[in-house]
């Protein structure tokens, strides 16, 4: 992500790229530690894009679940298990996927109940 946030500086972007404890926590506490912090370092007059990857996408689509951003402009998500991976069904049970991945990452499975799936 700091390839990126670096070429969106030259495009007169503002990017705040934030870290996270993505195996820490599940995917509803995640989305307001990562997004919230993020959210209070944009200036309040500029309109807000967010640019994700992965889990951050994810994360993203779960906050805008349940708040709403008045200066929300667009959201752009490179590579998001929008609809589930089939990784985390194969391999969530494998010994060492918690620990490797998180509760997070046994949320993004393929299944009716997993979290990119669930409707909001």
């Amino acid at each position: 992500m700091e390839a990126l946030e670096k070429t969106l500086l030259k495009e007169d972007f503002l990017p705040i790229n934030l870290g996270y404890p993505s195996r820490e926590h599940p995917i509803e506490l995640l989305a307001d530690l990562a997004i919230k912090p993020a959210l209070q370092k944009c200036p309040k007059n500029l309109e807000v894009n967010f640019v994700t990857h992965s889990l951050g996408g994810i994360l993203v689509r779960h906050y805008l679940s349940e708040h709403k951003i008045d200066n929300l402009n667009r959201v752009v998500m490179l590579g998001p298990p929008n609809k589930g991976s089939e990784v985390v069904d194969k391999l969530g049970k494998v010994p060492g996927f918690h620990f490797i991945n998180g509760d997070a990452g046994l949320q993004l499975g393929t299944g009716e109940l997993s979290t990119p799936n669930y409707p909001r």
